[in-house]
């Protein structure tokens, strides 16, 4: 081994707490770089790949089939921008009953609405269907149901019986389209039986067989995911009423009734791909163009590919603003903390460096020794940091992998490459510095230090000469002698400011001809001057001796003094950012469930169950049992003693304009606003003919608070205006919240009528005293009452943002605490004379370790009053970044979390972390030999 690398050896080997921060430094900060980028660039990795090979749709067109043709809709695929076509296809949206039953659903249970599109095959210049099982439909009587979310295997019969003629349908093949362009697939004839239209839009149907198929392929989109109820800024379902009639020449318009009561709505389906379709403001003006191609509100509605893989990517990309944040604050932490180490390194080897010099290193030598130093554990940092994120990104891109019945594989190769090397580049970055003042230093001042007065002399070592080659010596845990152990404690007589006063006992840095130096400026002496009154005046308070000195001393050391407050500051802001997200995480879990405010659930009759779930009888019979009377229910309920509010809810599946598939809605009766979600904007539900939905109900949708959306139902329509929109994540976030009256409105008779009744009790009410007597009172109307539970509803991706955010926070502590205990460490060595006169004029081992604390707690307490209001800030910049991720609008109540008690105990974190950073190295001076430490000069 050369003689360079036995130094950065021993180097690395000799000084072990500060290999052991730079590891620590460097794990956290590589290993929240990681997870972040990773997670940006891998959570989207499966998304893209599918949509690249199944050439996805940068945009699905929903046109209303009462207002446009078939050829009219084909012709679109020759607006501006359209690179390729596919479709029209005709779509419909029906219900299915199970005619034959399996281990999952039994025979006669109702499926939620389907979004029903005919299509020859599974091929096409645009949304390639990948089919998972089974076989592709092509003859009447099959179907094709889409993989995502569906219990129902091939071989299953399904019956439609609100269809024209009531057919039964066999599933023979399952199949999933990245552009989540249907719920379930057939063949042309087979959805024009389903509309009631057959024979009068088939040729206009296959206008547009080749619309496009010689276009170049493009990148974008993704599966409608398995909640049941996404979409996309515009998507788009049937929205046409049933039974309309469409005035016009086309043939396929045209009143077309239907055997039974009334026609199915039904609509068509364009499949485009755009030339520029990056970002959504390229796919909003391709809508644009295809939009002005049809008549006005043909356009029923649209879905874009980047909103479909926002919500399918949604999970795992809410972790990378807090990921950003934390790896940002532990890269500059890292900075930070490196600077310190090296530079304290430095300047406590002086003498080495001159001994290195002496023996023939080169001034280049001395730096590179000394980046490496920094260098080496900083690299052992990296590569357990890479690790780490690795491993703490598998759960997370597995869930985005299930979402395509696909590996999402784990963070690209480049990502573990390139974090880790801009780590090193900033570590070297950091160590270069005061490397470079270590080359600088003259061999002959730096070899003169520790050698008789060099300590006190002045020179560039000056005032570190206790970190020469005698520091070491005063470490030793010899125990003080006999005579030292009973030296009186310190007194005022004894100390009347000797280290700021006495001639010999002035340190250099404090000193009246110090300051007067040639050399120095005016405004630096004068700042100089300032600091030596001040520190006099704080050391002449009315405090313990030991206190004073240690307030006093940050004046004495102001460029040391501020590095440690700047590492204090960081593990602060970090405390406040992670308590302020674990609160906001809090209210979030508390807030996403809807109807969560109630402690008492009563079951009211009709299987209701949560948006978007099917309930199932016990023995398997179809249908649900009736539901209680209103009346009855709320006259039991307003008997019964503890009772506070109560209100009730319905739910039914319907079609919704602008929105593919079947949306739930949650309908309400009664008082409701005690138990309403937060609001971001508008007003709760107070009248008929109102809605209330999320943020990323608006953006599928493509409108806007005050803007109306269409419910269909079997041929009936209601409209409906969106008053507010609110915060939940229960169904996805797609439930339409609305009152009882707009379920009759849509013809559901007892389906408009409360299925489940949500109770606040008095405050003070015994909750199992209350419930036994609230279910004597309902046992006659065979209903049953039961207690909320918030265990069940609980989000394991929440819990593993608070693990995770927990982990890092102590992380980045941690290296703000070692990196005050370095600087501590380094001063102590510094002072060990100065702590050796102090402990022979009577300082006792506990004062000792009160005046090295309170050298860094003033800095500390100051430290966490400026960190404070940089965490809310930054809290307040990241967690509306991480709604954004979602698709969602955090309500303001979750963003406001710091209150009076939380941000009085955030102030002392400053301080906390100060203290702990300084306690081991206090002990350690506390507990060195007064004579050992006279000896070291």
């Amino acid at each position: 081994m050369s003689a360079l690398g036995r130094v950065v050896r021993a180097g690395v080997g000799r000084r072990r707490v500060r290999t052991v921060v730079l590891v620590l430094t460097t794990v956290m900060a590589v290993t929240a770089s990681v997870l972040a980028v990773g997670l940006l660039v891998a959570a989207r990795a499966p998304f893209d790949r599918a949509f690249a090979e199944r050439r996805g749709a940068h945009l699905t067109g929903q046109f209303d089939g009462t207002r446009v043709t078939a050829a009219r809709v084909a012709a679109t695929a020759d607006a501006p921008g359209v690179t390729a076509s596919a479709g029209p296809f005709l779509t419909v949206s029906v219900r299915a009953r199970t005619v034959t039953g399996s281990d999952f659903v039994p025979a006669g249970v109702d499926l939620p609405p389907l979004t029903v599109v005919g299509r020859e095959d599974a091929g096409g210049p645009v949304d390639e269907i990948d089919l998972t099982e089974g076989e592709w439909a092509t003859r009447p009587g099959e179907i094709v149901l889409a993989a995502d979310g569906t219990p129902l295997r091939p071989g299953t019969r399904l019956t439609l019986p609100d269809a024209p003629g009531g057919p039964t349908l066999t599933v023979v093949g399952l199949a999933r389209s990245v552009t989540g362009t249907g719920d379930a697939w057939v063949t042309p004839a087979q959805a024009e039986v389903l509309a009631g239209v057959r024979g009068e839009v088939s040729g206009e149907a296959g206008v547009s067989a080749g619309a496009g198929a010689g276009a170049s392929a493009g990148r974008g989109a993704e599966s409608g995911n398995s909640l049941g109820a996404e979409g996309d800024s515009g998507s788009a379902s049937a929205s046409a009423s049933g039974s309309a009639s469409a005035s016009g020449s086309a043939s396929a318009s045209g009143s077309a009734s239907a055997s039974g009561s009334a026609s199915a709505s039904y609509s068509y389906e364009m499949l485009y791909r755009f030339r520029h379709a990056a970002t959504d403001t390229e796919v909003a003006a391709g809508r644009a163009a295809i939009a002005a191609a049809v008549p006005e509100g043909a356009l029923s509605g649209a879905r874009s590919y980047l909103t479909v893989r926002q919500e399918e990517t949604a999970n795992a990309m809410a972790f990378v603003p807090f990921l950003a944040a934390f790896g940002v604050l532990g890269l500059c932490l890292s900075v930070l903390v490196i600077g310190i180490v090296v530079g304290g390194a430095v300047g406590a080897a002086t003498r080495r460096i001159g001994v290195l010099k002496a023996l023939g290193f080169t001034p280049a030598q001395v730096v590179r020794a000394y980046v490496a130093q920094a260098l080496v554990p900083a690299v052992v940092g990296c590569v357990l940091g890479v690790a780490l994120g690795n491993a703490l990104a598998v759960p997370v891109l597995a869930e985005v992998g299930e979402a395509f019945g696909a590996s999402a594989g784990g963070i690209p190769v480049w990502v573990d490459v390139v974090v880790p090397g801009a780590a090193l580049v900033l570590v070297a970055g950091a160590a270069v510095v005061p490397a470079l003042r270590a080359g600088r230093l003259r061999t002959v001042e730096a070899l003169a230090v520790g050698v008789g007065g060099g300590a006190r002399g002045g020179g560039r070592g000056g005032g570190r000469g206790g970190g020469g080659g005698q520091s070491p010596r005063w470490w030793s845990t010899t125990r003080r002698s006999k005579a030292h152990r009973s030296t009186p404690h310190l007194s005022t007589a004894h100390l009347s400011t000797p280290h700021l006063s006495t001639p010999h006992l002035s340190t250099p840095h404090l000193s009246t001809p110090h300051l007067s130096t040639a050399g120095r400026s005016a405004v630096g002496r004068s700042a100089a001057a300032a600091r030596f009154t001040t520190a006099r005046f704080i050391a002449r308070l009315p405090l313990p001796r030991a206190v004073g000195l240690g307030l006093a001393h940050p004046f004495a050391r102001p460029a040391r003094s501020a590095t440690v407050g700047a590492a204090v500051v960081f593990g602060a802001v970090s405390v406040t950012f992670a308590v302020g997200l674990a609160l906001t995480l809090g209210a979030v879990q508390e807030g996403r469930m809807l109807d969560a405010a109630g402690s008492v659930v009563v079951e009211a009759g009709g299987g209701q169950g949560p948006p978007g779930a099917e309930v199932v009888r016990a023995d398997g019979g179809g249908g649900a049992p009736a539901k209680a009377d209103p009346e009855a229910v709320a006259a039991v309920l307003r008997a019964r003693e503890g009772t506070a509010r109560f209100y009730g809810t319905a739910q039914a599946q319907v079609g919704a304009s602008g929105i593919t598939g079947a949306t739930t809605v949650v309908a309400y009766e009664g008082d409701s606003a005690w138990g309403a979600p937060e609001l971001v904007s508008g007003h709760w539900l107070d009248g008929p003919g109102q809605a209330v939905v999320t943020s990323r109900f608006l953006t599928a949708a493509g409108i806007g608070v005050g803007d109306t959306v269409t419910l269909t139902e079997k041929g009936r329509r209601a409209t409906v205006r969106i008053v507010g929109e609110a915060f939940f994540t229960q169904g996805g976030g797609m439930a339409l919240l609305t009152s009882t009256a707009t379920l009759a409105e849509l013809g559901l008779g007892e389906g408009a009528l409360p299925g489940r009744y949500h109770v606040r009790t008095d405050s003070g009410t015994d909750p199992a005293g209350y419930l036994d007597a609230l279910n004597r009172a309902l046992d006659e109307a065979g209903l049953e009452a039961f207690a909320r539970s918030d265990s069940a509803n609980s989000s394991s991706v929440i819990v593993a943002m608070d693990a995770l955010i927990g982990t890092l926070t102590l992380m980045l502590v941690v290296v703000a605490g070692l990196g005050v205990l370095n600087t501590v460490v380094l001063d102590t060595r510094e002072r060990v004379h100065e702590l050796g006169v102090f402990k022979a004029l009577g300082m006792t081992p506990r004062q000792t370790v009160t005046m090295v604390v309170t050298s860094v707690a003033g800095v500390g307490l100051l430290a966490g009053l400026v960190a404070v209001p940089a965490g809310i800030a930054l809290h307040r910049a990241v967690t509306p970044l991480m709604g954004d991720a979602i698709g969602m609008t955090l309500p303001a109540t979750d963003l406001a979390v710091y209150d009076g008690p939380v941000l009085a105990s955030l102030a002392l974190g400053g301080l906390v972390i100060a203290v702990a950073g300084a306690l081991a190295p206090a002990t350690w001076a506390a507990r060195t030999a007064t004579a050992t430490a006279l000896r070291t000069e």
